[in-house]
């Protein structure tokens, strides 16, 4: 029943049938539910039961399922032995989806204890644990950089390049997949730092692999070719070269219309991107029209729930206020940040970035009493989630001194009238 279930949900993630997965989840939960928990395996099926619930998240937006996966996955990890060798793979989906609702110290506990035990296991046999080892690394370096804790995370991906590396000089075609990705998750860590040319470098050489790998099996690896693409055009992005941002970014959304299909999600992500990359060379009149299109389709797609519709919504806000669509901005900014808020909870970056843009936007309309209170209610809980030396901690705390600035400036311009 479980292999069933496991097959189903493999299926929809090639197809994206909605049915296939309702189905895996069905099964899955018989399989929970039938099983002693005094079975071995018992942790093992209860953490596939969450991964399919987690995955009809991704795809719906009903936060039940997350609930109700992060609540699995827990009981798994408890379950689990810690010695067993399955149980750093439980503890690594537990930490993935405790970081999607904002339980930062607990995510990385479960991560960094992931980490501790494959290495472990790694020392006493490298051939069967080493590739472990590089996932549980990579899956912490994602982790660390979501805190600002971005020396930590280069150099958990930094390690997992290197294992991987080594891996795929002795079995190629093993290993260079997940080469390729790493080298992906690096240059982004190495973006963080400002390590502009290392960070392309890596970025390219990702590139360069997928597109190997999908000369000779395009079904398998043209997807993930689009999205190394797609890294390597925020690289250039963040580097400041938005020349070369856009002509990637154009390029990946036109493979991946034809590789994924015009409706795919990740086609609709690389369309955001790209309108991303529009308004940040100024260029409004091109980016607002793919931002409005690309919300639409992905309420149609996805759902008005959903945590990409979402960023959409917010992204369009945005560009909104940036063409001087103040009203419109701020209308949508509040419903984004209240949706952000049922979805994900208040505590999510998501939110916590929409609160951000909604304060920002109040002052600039002239509201700097209101603008300031806002980013006073943030800098506490971006204190309390992230850290006082968080970069967001930090932004924040700049942003409410100079609100603070403004309002005791229109005070005393007052009283001088």
């Amino acid at each position: 029943m479980s292999n069933l279930s496991g097959a189903l949900r493999t299926r929809f993630e090639r197809t994206g049938s909605l049915a296939d997965l309702d189905q895996a989840i069905a099964l899955a939960e018989q399989a929970a539910g039938e099983g002693s928990t005094d079975n071995s395996r018992h942790p093992a099926i209860l953490s596939n039961l969450s991964g399919a619930l987690r995955a009809r998240f991704e795809r719906t937006g009903n936060r039940s399922d997350l609930d109700r996966a992060i609540a699995l996955a827990e009981r798994a990890a408890s379950e689990g032995p810690i010695e067993a060798s399955r149980h750093p793979a439980i503890l690594s989906n537990l930490a993935t989806m405790l970081s999607e609702v904002g339980r930062w110290e607990e995510a990385l506990a479960a991560a960094e204890e992931a980490v501790h035990i494959r290495r472990q296991l790694a020392e006493t046999n490298p051939d069967a644990y080493e590739p472990d080892l590089a996932l549980s690394l990579s899956n912490l370096g994602t982790m660390l950089s979501e805190v600002g804790r971005w020396e930590e995370a280069l150099a958990a991906a930094e390690e997992a390049v290197h294992i991987r590396r080594q891996l795929a000089e002795t079995n190629p075609d093993a290993y260079e997949p997940d080469l390729a990705l790493s080298l992906s998750n690096l240059g982004n860590r190495m973006s963080e730092v400002g390590r502009w040319e290392e960070a392309l470098a890596a970025a390219e050489e990702a590139v360069h692999i997928h597109q190997q790998l999908a000369e000779t099996n395009p079904d398998a690896y043209a997807p993930d070719l689009t999205a190394s693409q797609s890294n390597l055009a925020r690289a250039y992005l963040a580097a400041g070269d938005l020349y070369r941002a856009t002509q990637l970014y154009e390029r990946t959304l036109v493979d991946s219309e034809r590789v994924l299909g015009p409706n795919h999600p990740d086609t609709l992500i690389s369309r955001n991107n790209l309108a991303g990359a529009y308004e940040s060379a100024g260029d409004l009149g091109r980016a607002i029209p793919l931002y409005e299109r690309t919300l639409v389709d992905f309420e149609r797609v996805l759902g008005p729930n959903h945590p990409d519709t979402l960023n959409a919504g917010g992204s369009l806000a945005v560009s909104y206020a940036q063409a001087g669509r103040i009203d419109e901005a701020i209308t949508l900014l509040e419903r984004v940040t209240a949706d952000f808020e049922r979805v994900l909870g208040p505590d999510h970056p998501h939110t916590l970035s929409a609160r951000n843009n909604l304060a920002l936007w109040r002052g600039e309309v002239g509201d700097a009493a209101g603008a300031a209170a806002a980013f006073a209610d943030l800098l506490a809980d971006r204190e309390r989630v992230l850290g006082p030396e968080h970069p967001d901690t930090l932004t924040t705390r700049e942003n409410l001194a100079h609100w603070r600035e403004q309002v005791r400036g229109a005070a005393v311009h007052q009283s001088t009238d």
